[in-house]
């Protein structure tokens, strides 16, 4: 469904709209096609677009510089997936019944990070490296971190089965439940982090809904998107408006009446009113 809604089968030529398809062209090559050779010419950011995206779901925290911190987490997280995945091979001989239970979280780690290289393959070439943190992308790379979590623990049980360190499984069972403790402990930085995004979120929705409500009377001010184009949005707004597909529907007049009358009031960090450039110059002249 995804292909046949932006690719002509036979021609896996572009049949979506230009604002869907990073501006390329109605009939054009898809966007990673197109441009893949300059994503070849800088193999060095294919890598480190990949690594960003392995880390990403680390990575969010008040006044953290997140790329850098993401590209490391991500080389962690994949070296530490390596390294388990070559010890597991390893043992494949002569534990089969090891092999066997970490090969379905082998391969969720593994989807994981052929994830991210495709990704990194088809975007890096048009984006900068600060996309590669998009929300949707981490959908996808958190699997590697879901993976390592049974990946270590089958390995600590099958280092401590053996009677020679036997006497070590309180001693690893207590550092275990330490290491456990302090990653719940670390999720409550991005857990306060994500519910500070949400209430942004929820304020940019609202801006971006009041903004539709508007279309066939202003610009919107908005952030710069690949929809953003004035007339592209209108005239969609208008047919799904005319279908009863919009609610709210679009305000057909630019009366007061059209919003309600709230007996609360209003913070004082949520309100504030703008004169413009002539309306100031006329106050400080009747000064």
């Amino acid at each position: 469904m995804t292909l046949a809604s932006y690719f002509n089968p036979a021609t896996f030529q572009n049949v979506s709209h230009p604002s869907h398809a990073y501006m390329q062209p109605t009939g054009g090559e898809p966007p990673a096609a197109a441009h893949l050779d300059a994503a070849l010419e800088k193999g060095g950011k294919i890598v480190q677009f990949a690594l960003v995206m392995l880390g990403n779901q680390f990575s969010r925290a008040v006044d953290i510089e997140p790329i850098g911190l993401a590209g490391k987490v991500g080389i962690a997280l994949a070296a530490a997936f390596a390294l388990l995945a070559l010890a597991f091979l390893l043992k494949a001989r002569r534990r089969p019944d090891l092999w066997g239970a970490a090969l379905p979280w082998l391969a969720l780690g593994g989807t994981a990070i052929a994830a991210c290289a495709m990704v990194s393959l088809g975007r890096s070439g048009m984006m900068g490296l600060h996309r590669s943190l998009t929300p949707r992308y981490m959908s996808m790379a958190l699997y590697l971190g879901v993976a390592l979590v049974p990946l270590a623990l089958l390995w600590a049980r099958a280092l401590l089965a053996g009677p020679r360190l036997a006497r070590l499984r309180p001693a690893a069972a207590r550092g275990l439940t330490a290491i456990l403790a302090a990653f719940v402990a670390i999720q409550g930085i991005y857990w306060l982090y994500g519910a500070q995004r949400m209430d942004r979120h929820r304020q940019a929705r609202l801006h971006a809904r009041t903004n539709l409500l508007l279309i066939n009377f202003f610009q919107p001010d908005q952030m710069v998107r690949l929809d953003a184009t004035r007339e592209f949005v209108r005239e969609g707004a208008n047919k799904l408006d005319a279908l009863g597909l919009l609610d709210p529907p679009l305000f057909k007049d630019r009366r007061l009446e059209n919003f309600k009358t709230s007996k609360s009031p209003l913070a004082d960090s949520r309100g504030e009113f703008r004169l413009s450039a002539s309306a100031s110059a006329d106050r400080e002249g009747g000064r």
